[in-house]
């Protein structure tokens, strides 16, 4: 399990990887730019500006955070939802760790080569889910020559729970 030191609020509200400021940040600057000008302009008694009301805006801005809301709470559903699948599985590979002690016991290389295949295919789902690449950790358990044969397939998690359905076989 990946354990990471919570950051402060502080930290928090600087924290740019894994946020869509990145994509907004452009757009943003060319608003901002855009407004600047409408409002040098209009100082400068180039183009006149009609005055408006905040009603609109004040009406505009309870439904957008109504909708955003709705959004986020959708987030993170999916998120939880992930999180306890992970956690299913965790515990499923940790189940057939603890029977596979008892039913291979007398064979210790293949129990090994078992749980390196799902260990393996907990590196290479994990790869897939966060477009990372996982070679070198696919290697380290596999092996040089089956990491390459798993990578030389579509689906690398799929060709590693495969494996282990037909060890198991």
């Amino acid at each position: 399990m990946i354990v990471r030191q919570r950051p402060g609020a502080l930290a928090l509200m600087y924290v740019v990887r894994g946020t869509i400021l990145p994509v907004v940040l452009p757009h943003l600057a060319v608003l901002l730019l855009f407004a600047l000008l409408v409002q040098l302009f209009h100082d400068m008694a180039w183009l006149q500006v009609p005055e408006f009301s905040p009603a609109p805006f004040t009406l505009l801005g309870v439904a957008l955070s109504i909708f955003l809301g709705f959004r986020n709470n959708a987030a993170y559903e999916r998120w939880w939802e992930g999180r306890k699948q992970w956690g299913h599985m965790v515990d499923e590979i940790r189940s057939l760790a603890r029977t596979s002690e008892s039913l291979l016991a007398g064979h210790a290389d293949q129990r090994r080569w078992l749980l390196a295949l799902c260990a393996g295919y907990f590196h290479a789902l994990r790869g897939r889910l966060r477009n990372e690449d996982v070679r070198e950790d696919l290697a380290r358990w596999l092996g040089d020559d089956v990491a390459a044969a798993a990578l030389s397939h579509g689906n690398v998690s799929d060709y590693c729970l495969r494996e282990a359905g037909r060890h198991i076989g």
